[in-house]
């Protein structure tokens, strides 16, 4: 299903050039390791720029309680760990293209204007 979904979020794919944390889950002891595989290749083939360090979450129902609160904290920590390479990703290679892009955008009629 997951597939599917990427697939056909159009085309160009919407995750072009987007950075994609990939985490995975499942009910049984080898968890989603195959699953994110092969997640990592569509996201790959639709344009997404699949980051490093997927986590797969084995035997999700001992795992999290039933309010969702992660019972292992070694678990926890990788699980944070998706989010925390996401934003890193962010600040160090979307966040310096976005404000060198406005900072040439913003000079840009000051230079022109003085010639």
């Amino acid at each position: 299903m997951r597939k599917l979904v990427i697939e056909n979020l159009g085309f160009p794919s919407v995750l072009a050039g987007k950075p994609v944390a990939l985490l995975g889950v499942a009910a049984g002891s080898i968890g989603a390791i195959k699953s994110l595989q092969h997640l990592r290749g569509v996201v790959s083939r639709v344009g997404g720029i699949a980051l490093p360090l997927p986590v797969s979450v084995a035997n999700v129902q001992q795992v999290f309680d039933a309010s969702g609160r992660c019972l292992d904290p070694a678990m926890e920590k990788l699980i944070r760990g998706v989010g925390r390479n996401l934003l890193d990703y962010l600040k160090q290679s979307v966040c310096p293209r976005i404000t060198l892009e406005r900072l040439l955008r913003e000079a840009a009629p000051a230079s022109l204007a003085g010639r």
